[in-house]
């Protein structure tokens, strides 16, 4: 690879991994608030509630998990190139 190249894919790299950060931060921010509701229904004994705060919970930590390997993934894949 020629430096051109190498250093117009990492400009492009830092750019998704500052995209990935960012939605990390979103989806962090949404458990969190759902978090907080399912704690709010379960006080108020609320019984069909929490279970769809939590199933909401639980596909955003999901997406967090793919986010998060998709950064590592770059991240290693870089980091070799550079290496």
């Amino acid at each position: 690879m020629n430096p051109p190249n190498a250093t117009v894919e990492q400009r492009q790299t830092d750019q998704f991994l500052k995209l990935l950060a960012q939605i990390c931060r979103r989806i962090n921010h949404r458990v969190d608030l759902y978090q907080r509701a399912g704690v709010a229904f379960d006080g108020e004994a609320l019984i069909e509630r929490p279970s769809g705060v939590r199933q909401l919970a639980r596909l955003d930590e999901r997406d967090r998990l793919i986010v998060e390997e998709l950064t590592g993934q770059l991240q290693r894949r870089f980091r070799a190139a550079d290496g």
